[in-house]
């Protein structure tokens, strides 16, 4: 038990008092004043040897971690290759040598022939085709520009040509006109020779055949016929 200074004063003033009331001379008091003070000490001496210091504060440096151990990445070993074991492409001195390119035929480019020399004919022709007046043709028939008759290219007229124009083989053959406004075409009769035709598949029609096939004001049209 631990006692302070004024707990000490009032002790001591009782035990006075106590002594006092008791006869004790001042001898005596002083005596027990000392052995007072001598108790006291020595339960100050006591509470002092006990006591204990505080621990120091804990270190506030961290406690470093240890490093994760990284392992190094194997290396593979090279393999060797058995040069022997590797196989070697064989180059053929044939398969170097460049392959000669085919060389195009000549593309021939188609030339206009006059149809069959007979009345008839197979196939379709292209040309141009005029308008004319008609009236006595080559073939020695008269005809109005109402009919609906043709004059064939002269090219074409003169392969049958003979003594006698009036007896052409053409004369009298029946074709199928068209045109682009009227691919359905109309059929007509040649008649007579185109003079002034110099296509070969040219061919020179009345007013009344090219209103169907064309406008006058065109003056030349492109036309396609056949033999009917």
């Amino acid at each position: 038990m631990q006692f302070g200074y004024k707990s000490l004063l009032a002790l001591t003033a009782i035990i006075e008092l106590a002594s006092a009331s008791a006869g004790v001379d001042m001898l005596q008091k002083r005596d027990a004043v000392v052995y007072v003070k001598q108790e006291i000490l020595e339960i100050v001496g006591y509470t002092s040897t006990i006591w204990v210091a505080p621990p120091p504060p804990p270190s506030e440096t961290p406690t470093p971690e240890p490093e994760p151990v990284v392992e190094p990445t194997p290396t593979p070993e090279p393999v060797a290759i058995n040069p022997t074991e590797v196989p070697i492409p064989v180059v053929i001195p044939s398969e170097l040598s460049p392959i000669p390119s085919p060389t195009p035929s000549p593309i021939e480019e188609p030339v206009d022939q006059p149809p069959s020399t007979g009345g008839s004919g197979s196939g379709t022709y292209s040309g141009k085709a005029t308008y004319y007046d008609a009236g006595l043709g080559s073939c020695g028939e008269t005809h109005s520009n109402s009919d609906m008759i043709c004059a064939l290219s002269k090219v074409t007229m003169a392969l049958t040509a003979g003594p006698n124009p009036n007896l052409n083989p053409k004369c009298g053959t029946k074709i199928r006109v068209m045109s682009a406004s009227n691919p359905t075409g109309v059929i007509v009769t040649i008649v007579d020779t185109c003079p002034g035709c110099s296509g070969a598949y040219d061919l020179d029609l009345t007013p009344a055949v090219f209103d169907q096939l064309g406008n006058q004001l065109d003056g030349v049209i492109d036309i396609s016929w056949d033999y009917v």
